[in-house]
């Protein structure tokens, strides 16, 4: 790679580092975006989406909930597409080599969470001051470490990672090679794997095996799955009768009582702007606490004065931790509690009280469902090498995650503290379900399509081919298997280094005596 090359990766990986930390705007978090990115300018756009579209579906599933260290995908989805596109090596066979890096990645982002820490109290001290400014800065300081903690590893490997391929490339016999693309195979079904056991419900296994038996016997791509889906679900959920139950909810939502704006609708647009800044600053010790008193703090600027002030900005400060997009809820619910000048006690037990129930839900919604379905869509198609993938998956994120960013906080603001009972309440339970139930028909559908392991054992004389027996009982046999392998370790508490490494080690002996390819 040039000289420029390796700065660029260098600085994309430095907006990879902080983009999720903006609440994932454009889903940089994923690698989808990341690795397509990373591949244009690596010179190679084409093998760039192929590239992405494995990784993918090879990370489906791995999101740290709650602040916890969990392989760093962004990472391996900057480093990876150019290495493949250096070295002429199979995306498939770099899936190993993108879980280590992940893994790796990982200790960077523990280092970027402790010295978060600092600016942590940097604020605290500020706000005693009343500099509010100084507030500000402490929480848009946080983005340093985390910007550092994946751009060091980039440049590192974009340094000396082809060279160090390149030489494993010649010097390595053709058996390893293919034992590594076999492990790379069955490596991809722990992301599924991790997604399942994140939205498993023993009821919903018809639904996931109905995703899988449309991609495998009709050859439904994933959009047509989608589509279905939708058709299916809906008709089954309205059919059942349960849909009243949902319709009573929104029927009692009721506006807070008429009172007296201070907050125009321009200073609640700035709240919502600022709020994508809720995890500029996350770390161990109050993860969101910084960002969420930043959103806010234009609106409790012209709300309060002097001590008043201060101690709202000192309470906001403490402990919070939720989605970032549910957030939206607790905060516009928070801006109309604090325009009536509600006791601050108050407004602390409300959102201690909300954000626990809506991580639950909004982990549900948007990382366990509309990810795979928003990903698997735009990986689907860049799995033929289409470029255009690449707007397709922006399209559709800009689209759907905005809207329903903004649409939870004007909502929460205009009914008040009747949207937190809607959303912590039976209907949001049934709207989970429903989600649920359409990321498990998803779920199925990349099983079947996107995770190529086969068997290539034969004997000839004898007319033997292991693998058109398993076409006969189950097509795409070996995928199903090693998901549900995978996702029994998970939910028996195996941690996803456990199960990697066993997957690799299986994968990787299999492939070298025959049984399995990729």
């Amino acid at each position: 790679m040039s000289t420029l090359q390796i700065i660029l990766l260098t600085i994309w990986g430095f907006i990879t580092g902080i983009e999720p930390w903006f609440g994932s705007p454009f889903g940089l978090y994923f690698g989808f975006l990341t690795a397509s990115i990373a591949g244009i300018i690596a010179g190679d756009p084409v093998t760039g989406v192929v590239t992405a579209s494995t990784l993918f579906f090879a990370f489906l599933g791995v999101v740290s909930l709650g602040g916890a260290a969990v392989p760093e995908q962004r990472t391996a989805a900057v480093v990876i597409p150019p290495l493949v596109i250096a070295t002429q090596l199979d995306p498939i066979s770099a899936v190993p080599l993108a879980w280590a890096i992940a893994m790796l990645g990982s200790y960077f982002y523990t280092a970027a969470m402790t010295v978060n820490v600092y600016f942590c109290h940097l604020a605290d001290k500020y706000a005693e001051e009343e500099n509010y400014r100084g507030v500000e800065l402490a929480n848009l300081l946080g983005l340093i470490p985390h910007g550092l903690s994946v751009a060091i590893p980039v440049f590192l490997f974009s340094m000396y990672g082809p060279e160090f391929v390149n030489t494993l490339v010649e010097r390595m016999p053709e058996w390893f090679w293919t034992g590594l693309k076999a492990a790379g195979g069955v490596m991809v079904t722990v992301g599924v794997a991790l997604l399942l056991s994140a939205l498993w419900r023993r009821e919903f296994l018809p639904i996931y095996l109905l995703g899988f038996s449309l991609a495998t016997y009709l050859n439904v791509p994933l959009i047509g799955i989608a589509v279905i889906g939708i058709g299916l679900i809906g008709a089954a959920y309205l059919l059942s009768g349960r849909a009243e139950k949902l319709l009573s909810a929104l029927k009692e939502l009721k506006p807070v009582e008429e009172r007296e704006r201070k907050l125009t609708d321009a200073d609640i647009r700035k709240c919502f702007w600022r709020s994508w800044c809720l995890q500029n600053n996350l770390n161990w010790e109050r993860l969101e606490g910084i960002g969420y008193c930043f959103s806010i703090l234009p609106a409790l600027k012209k709300l309060f004065k002097g001590d008043e002030l201060k101690e709202r900005v000192k309470a906001h400060l403490e402990f919070y931790n939720t989605t970032p997009y549910t957030h939206n809820i607790i905060m516009g619910l928070d801006l109309a509690l604090e325009e009536r000048g509600a006791d601050i006690e108050l407004i602390r037990s409300i959102k201690s009280g909300l954000m626990g129930p809506l991580a639950g839900i909004g982990d549900t919604i948007f990382w366990f469902t509309l990810v795979p379905i928003i990903g698997g869509i735009a990986a689907s198609i860049a799995k033929g090498g289409h470029v255009w993938s690449i707007g397709v998956y922006i399209l559709l994120w800009v689209a759907i995650m905005w809207s329903l960013k903004w649409w939870f906080t004007k909502t929460s603001y205009k009914y008040g503290l009747s949207i937190a009972e809607l959303f912590t309440g039976p209907a949001m339970e049934e709207i989970s379900l429903l989600m649920t139930a359409f990321g498990m028909l998803m779920l199925g559908g990349i099983t079947a399509a996107y995770i190529p392991i086969y068997s290539p054992l034969k004997y000839e004389p004898w007319g033997f081919e292991l693998q058109k027996i398993l076409d006969m009982i189950i097509p795409k046999f070996l995928p199903l298997i090693f998901v549900f392998f995978n996702t029994s370790l998970i939910r028996k508490g195996w941690s996803v280094i456990k199960v990697v490494t066993l997957l690799f080690i299986i994968g990787f002996v299999l492939g070298i005596v025959g049984i399995i390819g990729a």
